[in-house]
Formats: C-alpha cells, structure tokens, sequence
C-alpha cells in the first residue's frame, strides 16, 4: 500500500494501480485481515479520479463506505475522509442532492472524531459552500464566513504550513466564491492555492498544473489575456510531466481556446492543442463520452476561424450526437 501511494505521487498511475489491486486482491481472500479493504478502496478510488475515472472511482468509495458500515467503523476519521470524497465525486459527476447527503453526513462525523480546529472540518465546509453554490443556494454572508473560517485554519492548525489538501479546499472556495461574484477574494484564493501546491512540489511538478490551470482560467474568464497565457503555458509545460491525461487535456482545451484568435498567427498551434485535447480525452474516457465534447467543440471553433467550415460543422455534429446520446441516457436513468 505505501508503494503504491508513493507511485501515485509521481504521478506513475499504472504502477500504482497494479500494486493496489493486488492488494485488494489479497485483502479479499477468505480470511485476510478485512480492516485493510476500507483504505484501498479509498487509495484505488483517489486513484481514478487523478485520472479523470470519476465512474470508477465513485465504485471504489460506494463499495468503501459500505464496507464501514458492515464493519461498525462510523465514527472513524478515515470513514468521514471517504465520505468526503465520495461527496466531492457526487458533486462533480452533477448529482447534487446526492451528494449534500453525504457530505452533510461526513460533517457530521468529523465533529464527532476530530478536534475543534482540525483542517478537515474547513475543508468539509467548503466542500458544502462549494455545493450550495452550483445549486444556486449560497448567500454573500457564507461564502464571507467560510472564507475567513478557512484563513484561520490555515493559520492556526498549520502553523503557516503549506498543504496540498488546503490547496484544494482554497480552490472549491474559490469556485464558490467566484459565482458569488467575490472577485478579488476568488483570485486570492486560487493564487494562495497555486503557492501551496508550489512550495509542495515546485512550479514545474504536474501536480502544480491543475492549480495553474485554475487560475489561468479564472483570468481567461475575466478578460486578462497575457496573465492567463502566462499560467496556462506554465501549466502545459508542468502537466508534460507526466500528470493526469484527462487534466492534461483540460489545459490543452484552455490554451487553444486562448490562442484561438481569428488572425492570429498561433490558430495552427491552436488546433494542434485542440486536437490533441481531444485524442487525450477519447483515450481516456472513448470517443462517445461527454468528456470528450468540450474539447471537440473548441475543435470546431478553431476549424471555423481557419475558415475550414465543412470539417468545422462534421466535428461540431459529432459534438452533437454526444451530447444527445447523453441526454437520452439521463431521460432513461430517470425514468427506470
């Protein structure tokens, strides 16, 4: 197990793959010592989702927490982590109501497992606030209160220590923070978290390039071109070291959708980037899964301000016929 986490780390996800499932597979013979299971399902499910597997890995946390409950281990501060994972899963994969039960859940025992102040309780906060804010809910006032929750955190159980899990509770607030329209604290956020992961792993580590990417995007969205350039080529050159294929992918689609400027002399480098985005997400996830459709239609877009309108229209039908596939799927979950 800590081979394998330790492969994990660099990022050598096939290695750290193979040693988990072994272990599972041994952990689940008749008569092994069955309190392992709980953390390599937890390890196997950390693991897909580096990869963008988010299916997978909400497998690996569902059949996890399962195996808590058959065990009797509910007030267990690696019970409340799964939960919390398997919650932030829920939330990305867009069943919210789902996912506020179990992160609610996972709230609720971390008060009864971890002392007043412990990180975890701010992260599981903003996980919620985070959530609350893709459904519309949070108000000025939370996110106000959360944000200043999290600083004192920060400040206190860490002693001014920089952390990886800190770095992702700063980027949900940011997110939640941003739909709140809180601009100055989103981007203090995001900078605050792309220092952490920096003075964890160095700025050219690829696990330093999704925070890159974050912040890239939010000035993207926001109009501020060079200083997104600026992070969004830092990104690329970090996640070329051998990160997630899907986060890779990410940043590609970003960096196209940024040098895709009719006229400008980069929209050849823009579509080799767009292409490759899509070649990435089609590996990972197959040429028919909603993954795939972001980058194929910043494909499309870049093919039609080359002026390439035919291959422009054939991808963004392609872009189409996913996303309708995807619907009637949903219809048919619904309805079953």
């Amino acid at each position: 197990n800590n081979a394998a986490e330790a492969y994990r780390q660099l990022s050598r996800f096939a290695e750290a793959e193979a040693i988990y499932r072994e272990a599972l597979r041994y952990a689940e013979l008749p008569g092994a010592a069955h309190e392992y299971l709980p953390a390599i399902y937890s390890n196997l499910g950390k693991l897909c989702t580096d990869q963008g597997r988010k299916d997978e890995a909400f497998e690996f946390y569902r059949d996890g927490v399962a195996l808590h409950e058959r065990l009797r281990l509910l007030e267990d501060r690696n019970f409340a982590a799964m939960l919390l994972n398997q919650g932030e899963l829920l939330k990305d994969l867009g069943r919210l109501e789902e996912a506020e039960v179990v992160l609610l859940r996972a709230l609720q025992v971390q008060r009864k497992v971890l002392p007043p102040g412990d990180p975890d309780l701010a992260i599981a906060a903003v996980d919620l606030v985070s959530l609350r804010a893709a459904q519309d809910e949070l108000t000025d006032k939370e996110a106000e209160r959360v944000w200043f929750e999290l600083l004192r955190v920060l400040a206190s159980a860490y002693r001014g220590r920089p952390h990886p899990m800190l770095a992702h509770a700063l980027v949900r607030l940011g997110e939640a923070l941003e739909k709140s329209r809180h601009y100055l604290q989103t981007e203090h956020a995001f900078q605050e978290a792309l220092g952490m992961m920096e003075a964890v792993y160095g700025l050219g580590h690829p696990r330093t390039a999704g925070a890159l990417e974050t912040l890239g995007a939010f000035y993207h969205r926001h109009r501020r071109d060079e200083e997104a350039l600026a992070c969004l080529e830092l990104a690329h050159r970090a996640g070329e070291q051998g990160g997630s294929p899907g986060e890779l992918a990410d940043i590609l689609t970003r960096l196209a959708e940024l040098l895709d400027i009719p006229g400008s002399r980069r929209l050849d480098e823009a579509e080799q980037l767009a292409l490759r985005g899509v070649l990435l997400k089609e590996h990972e996830h197959g040429v028919a899964s909603m993954a795939t459709a972001t980058p194929l239609s910043g494909l499309a877009v870049v093919l039609f301000h080359q002026e390439r309108v035919r291959e422009s229209e054939a991808v963004t039908r392609r872009c189409i016929a996913i996303m309708e596939r995807d619907v009637e799927k949903n219809v048919e979950l619904r309805t079953s």
